[in-house]
């Protein structure tokens, strides 16, 4: 039988081995991230947290998963296969040289989904400095809920890509919740200990505790 306990003490062990993702990382920019809960059956389960950043080679996504289906507990997904597009079909590259070529991008490649680009949001990033054109670019695009829905990905396909088969018992979604700093274990916010137990019991409502998650509550920690 699935126990809160032991989900908690397998988040706080993973945590603190730095298998996590790092908001507050300063070798890129945070920008959002979801968190994925799957109750697998009575016995396994899978905590998924996505997030989306841009370092110095572009934006990505990374997938942290934890399940007591995995021999090592955790997996590591990254995903920086996101590919800019203009209407002549050229692709925009992550560099100082097409930085104004920015603005003629009208689709997004993400793995294997796609979005377009709208006229107010290739101009946004026209307002802003260089340096800070590529971080504000893509913010501002999360904020558009179609390029999140192409951004993450589905927990069907999030179960096939780390092995996992079979149907599940429940799933719960949310881009709004509270996520530690590196001081902090897991087990000691509400949130995550309102996901152990909608884990071991399958039933809701789940409590996500203050949410933090915006990427303004993590800006004292970008590079720029």
């Amino acid at each position: 039988m699935i126990k809160k306990t032991e989900i908690l003490s397998l988040l706080d062990d993973e945590f603190s081995e730095l298998n996590r993702p790092l908001f507050e990382w300063r070798e890129s920019n945070y920008i959002g991230s979801k968190c994925t809960l799957v109750r697998l059956n009575k016995e396994h389960w899978l905590l998924a947290i996505q997030c989306f950043q841009i370092d110095n080679e572009g934006p990505f996504l990374s997938v942290h998963a934890y399940s007591n289906c995995f021999s090592e507990n955790y997996k590591l997904i990254i995903i920086n296969d996101i590919v800019l597009k203009t209407k002549e079909d050229e692709e925009v590259r992550y560099t100082e040289s097409n930085f104004n070529q920015l603005s003629e991008a009208v689709k997004i490649k993400i793995a294997e989904s796609h979005y377009c680009v709208n006229d107010q949001q290739r101009s946004e990033f026209q307002k802003k400095t260089k340096e800070k054109a590529w971080k504000t670019y893509f913010r501002n695009l999360f904020e558009d809920v179609t390029f999140r829905e192409a951004l993450w990905i589905k927990p069907k396909k999030l179960k096939s890509e780390l092995g996992l088969k079979g149907d599940d018992e429940g799933v719960y979604e949310t881009e709004n919740w509270e996520y530690p700093d590196y001081l902090t274990d897991p087990s000691e916010l509400i949130s995550f200990q309102s996901f152990a137990q909608y884990l071991e019991s399958g039933i809701g409502p789940v409590n996500v505790g203050v949410p933090n998650n915006h990427w303004k509550e993590w800006e004292n920690y970008d590079i720029e």
